[in-house]
């Protein structure tokens, strides 16, 4: 029995020419995702910038709050100091009304008298 003889096609252009478009597109696939890679770095550089002004201008209007919050507290502490209990009022009031008929007394005593009938 005769071997058959097997014939290689060693015709490579069509391979090279598929691995030069390979290469080009990869190189293309490359040069894409280093844009996109940029893009995204830009991205969270301002999104980080932005996260720090904010966090910034948040910790400022809390200074400001607190300290706002310590002034009402000072000023409620000198308003309680000052303020007139209800036992103040109580007895201011009694005096107020003494003096009141004090007064009464005197008008009554300097009035004339009413005629006779």
């Amino acid at each position: 029995m005769r071997q058959k003889e097997a014939t290689i096609n060693i015709d490579l252009q069509p391979l090279d020419a598929r691995m030069r478009t390979q290469e080009r597109l990869s190189a293309i696939f490359h040069s894409r995702l280093e844009g996109v890679s940029s893009d995204l770095n830009a991205s969270f550089k301002e999104l980080a910038k932005y996260q720090i002004q904010t966090e910034q201008s948040i910790e400022t209007h809390f200074a400001t709050t607190d300290g706002e919050i310590a002034v009402i507290k000072d000023e409620i502490t000198v308003i309680k100091a000052t303020m007139a209990t209800k036992d103040d009022l109580a007895a201011s009031e009694k005096r107020v009304l003494d003096a009141f008929r004090q007064l009464i007394s005197m008008v009554e005593t300097r009035l004339p008298a009413p005629p006779a009938n």
